[in-house]
C-alpha cells in the first residue's frame, strides 16, 4: 500500500497532496494536504513495532488537554 493511500485510509480523506516534512531522526517525516481542508504530519518507518504510532497519538492527545501535565 503506497503511503497516499495509508493516509487515505487511516484519515477517511483523500490527499491533495504529500511532500516530505524535515525533522526526525527515526523516521521519515511528511506533510499532507487533505481534500476538504486541513493538513496531516505523517511519520513512517520500514520496521516500526504495531502499536508505536497510536500510543504516541494517544500520549500526544493528553498533552494537549488541558490540565495534561503539571
Amino acid at each position: 500500500m503506497s503511503l497516499e493511500a495509508a493516509v487515505e485510509r487511516a484519515t477517511g480523506r483523500s490527499v491533495r497532496s504529500l511532500w516530505r516534512a524535515g525533522g526526525g531522526d527515526i523516521n521519515e517525516a511528511y506533510a499532507a494536504e487533505l481534500d476538504g481542508g486541513g493538513r496531516a504530519f505523517v511519520k513512517t518507518r520500514p520496521d516500526a513495532p504495531a502499536g508505536e504510532y497510536p500510543g504516541e497519538a494517544a500520549a500526544l492527545r493528553w498533552l494537549g488537554e488541558p490540565g495534561g501535565i503539571g
